[in-house]
């Protein structure tokens, strides 16, 4: 950041890396253990904030451009937290096939719980 940086926009700017880093590390943790392809190694990466980071970045780059000495890293980041969220959109459509036909099996079996008549099925005769 520039001098003229306020000590608020500082703190702010010092707040979301430390933030970011912990984030950061917890997920190369689990991604250290987890083997390529699996659900896992997806699922370390799209369990943490990047919506968060992904906004504050952009907020940093719309109001506090001119107190950076270099944009690049910022303009780096926001790019690689916006291919996060395609990555997430993307676990979003593989199950939504699964979440349709669970909605319809979960409709079906509640109108047949409401409409079934429990009883023999050929109706008795007047005595």
């Amino acid at each position: 950041m520039t001098a003229d940086a306020t000590a608020r926009q500082r703190e702010g700017v010092a707040r979301f890396v430390r933030e970011l880093e912990a984030d950061g590390d917890a997920v190369a943790g689990t991604l250290s253990e987890a083997e390529f392809g699996t659900f896992e190694a997806l699922s370390a990466v799209l369990g943490h904030h990047q919506g968060n980071y992904y906004h504050a970045a952009r907020f940093f780059k719309a109001e506090w451009s001119g107190e950076f000495e270099e944009t690049q890293p910022l303009e780096d980041l926001i790019e690689l937290l916006g291919l996060l969220a395609i990555a997430a959109g993307g676990v979003v459509l593989v199950f939504l096939p699964f979440v349709v036909l669970l909605s319809y099996a979960l409709r079906i079996a509640t109108i047949a719980a409401r409409t079934a008549d429990f009883g023999p099925f050929i109706p008795r005769r007047p005595s």
